[in-house]
């Protein structure tokens, strides 16, 4: 029998960017005859009257389990906080308020008699921290909705 990294019924392994391997699965089972089906996945499918299959030996599901693992979808790695914070500040208005706060702070190094520039300048850095952390914070909230959601989901369900 095949391994899993080359077994069809899996999907194929593949390098993502990171060069790590993640599994690409191409669902086409929808598709397939009952025939196709039994044959593909090894099971006891009686073609002719579906619903009185058995399914599975409880001594054939146990070595799939140990063999195959778990049927449960890893969850996507976190983004830290930190880096979701940094990223508020990449909003084209952000970056267009730091560009204007840099060219205020240069305009008064070139001519310090006009403190204003200084003052425009602090003023819009402020603003752009501020509407960051609130961007930040209200992204934070959401996400914990969406979590809080997602905990209200059942973790097993019965397929018929």
């Amino acid at each position: 029998m095949a391994t899993k990294d080359q077994d069809p019924k899996v999907g194929a392994a593949v390098a993502d960017k990171k060069g790590t391997e993640s599994r690409n699965y191409d669902a086409t089972e929808h598709k397939m005859s009952l025939a196709e089906l039994k044959a593909k996945f090894e099971t006891g499918i009686d073609e002719q009257k579906p619903k009185e299959s058995k399914g599975l030996s409880e001594q054939e599901a146990k070595n799939r389990l140990l063999g195959d693992g778990p049927n449960a979808m890893t969850p996507p790695k976190q983004t830290p906080e930190i880096v979701k914070f940094l990223m508020q500040f990449t909003n084209m208005f952000m970056i267009l308020l730091l560009v204007a706060s840099a060219l205020s702070f240069l305009a008064y190094g070139l001519d310090k008699t006009e403190p204003v520039n200084l003052y425009c300048g602090s003023a819009l850095l402020i603003i752009v921290f501020l509407q960051c952390l609130a961007s930040y914070l209200e992204e934070r909230k959401s996400h914990a909705v969406m979590n809080s959601l997602k905990s209200m989901m059942p973790s097993q369900c019965n397929v018929v």
